[in-house]
């Protein structure tokens, strides 16, 4: 009966040994990005970048620039020359008509469309807004494992409150609705009372939710459909919150993970 023992327990310690020896699966990722008028952000922004992307096995950085009238676009092209151009790929337009969203919506899907063709196969597209001071986000890829199965993607909260109410919708929470249009507001709610009510419990606990950004977000490459488009003005010819759209095309939910934390907008 030892000798039995002694043979299973020699069995499964080679088992274990031979199961470490097998090569890990790589992970890759592509981390995309909007900028515009944010030279001196960027002098921060771009190596948060670059540290979070050297967290995976293979990473590729995609950046949109318009119409800057500062020296954003010099400081891509160096941050590109110095990176490589193969590493970092920047799009830059001028002339480029419409509203906030409406321009960002352009550039998210000429983003979108380029990591889709060239680097489909990744396994996950970053989003991630590039106009702050200081982040605090840790590990992009322990975020990134830990999204759950019922999920299609994963968000940021924030360090003091949650900010971004107008890429949010749950109808559990009755938040279907653009909070910051002063119309709709005076009917159910504007951002700040959704601040005020929901800030700090959104920091708190996972939530699953139809839509949120809030800095950054973490998608699935395979769950991302062809069809998935952002939009920043309604048929109406009002604008929106061009992640609302995309995030809705998404099979299944978005998770708000307050263990990935961004200061986007709270940065001192």
């Amino acid at each position: 009966m030892r000798e039995v023992l002694l043979a299973c327990v020699l069995i499964l310690l080679i088992a274990s040994f031979l199961l470490h020896l097998r090569p890990r699966r790589k992970r890759r990722v592509v981390i995309a990005g909007c900028a515009r008028n944010v030279e001196r952000e960027l002098k921060t922004s771009l190596p948060d970048v670059l540290r979070l992307a050297k967290e995976f096995d293979e990473y590729t950085i995609l950046i949109y620039e318009n119409d800057s009238e500062d020296g954003t676009v010099e400081e891509l092209r160096r941050f590109q020359q110095k990176e490589g151009r193969g590493r970092v790929h920047v799009f830059s337009e001028t002339g480029v008509e419409g509203s906030r969203t409406v321009r960002l919506a352009r550039g998210r899907n000429l983003l979108l469309a380029f990591a889709l063709r060239h680097f489909g196969s990744y396994d996950y597209l970053v989003v991630m807004d590039l106009d702050y001071t200081r982040n605090n986000t840790r590990s992009l890829l322990a975020a990134a494992t830990s999204i759950p199965n019922d999920c299609s993607a994963s968000t940021a909260t924030s360090r003091k409150e949650y900010y971004a109410w107008w890429a949010f919708r749950e109808e559990s929470l009755r938040m279907n609705y653009d909070c910051w249009k002063d119309e709709e507001a005076t009917k159910v709610g504007n951002c700040v009372l959704w601040g005020r009510r929901w800030g700090k419990r959104m920091n708190e606990e996972r939530r699953r939710v139809a839509s949120a950004f809030n800095g950054i977000a973490i998608y699935r490459m395979s769950h991302i459909p062809p069809s998935a488009t952002y939009v920043g003005k309604t048929k109406e010819g009002e604008d929106v919150c061009e992640h609302v759209s995309f995030n809705l095309s998404l099979p299944m939910r978005v998770l708000v993970d307050p263990n990935l934390v961004t200061s986007t907008w709270d940065a001192e």
